[in-house]
């Protein structure tokens, strides 16, 4: 039997994106998570997070991942399915261990979500130290208003940051199959 299979040459861990975001944008968001964000549960590494339900950053989003999964990946996506505003703070986070959002169980059963297809981590500030987003094997350091996107599979972690809070958008890209 021969079975041809399609080659994406095109394929990356992760995309990087500076200037998703001005400084403005950042600091708006940043005081909205500040504002309105609840605290976490305290097995959590972060200490606030805010569900973001604004078209206009949906949409913006959305179109961006688009753009860059037609380039790079060719995922048959659905959509975005939500965006989180995190605060992490220095004093309580610990580096987190390599996992991946793939496949993450549902509570209280033994079902797997498989529709998370992608994942987009916006850096909202990067007034501290440390804090790179470790993806496979690239090192991405933060940088105010940049947006990194990539496989819900690809392993990656949070390392260990110094002297102030970590802010971040993440979103959650679903779709049915990976082709």
């Amino acid at each position: 039997v021969i079975v041809l299979y399609k080659e994406n040459l095109n394929f990356k861990w992760c995309v990087p994106k500076d200037n998703f975001f001005s400084s403005s944008e950042c600091n708006s968001i940043v005081n909205h998570i500040n504002e309105k964000g609840v605290s976490a549960f305290k097995n959590r590494s972060y200490t606030q997070h805010l569900e973001l339900t604004d078209d206009s950053l949906t949409s913006k989003l959305w179109s961006e991942v688009q753009l860059i999964n037609n380039i790079f990946y060719r995922f048959n996506l659905g959509g975005i399915r939500q965006i989180v505003g995190l605060k992490y703070d220095d004093d309580i986070f610990k580096e987190s261990n390599i996992h991946t959002d793939f496949g993450k169980q549902y509570k209280d059963t033994d079902k797997l979500d498989t529709t998370h297809k992608m994942t987009c981590v916006i850096f909202l500030n990067d007034d501290y130290d440390g804090g790179e987003l470790e993806i496979s094997n690239d090192l991405i350091k933060p940088k105010k208003g940049s947006m990194v996107l990539f496989p819900s599979f690809a392993p990656h972690k949070v390392k260990q940051f110094y002297s102030g809070n970590r802010y971040v958008l993440i979103g959650v890209v679903e779709g049915d199959t990976f082709v």
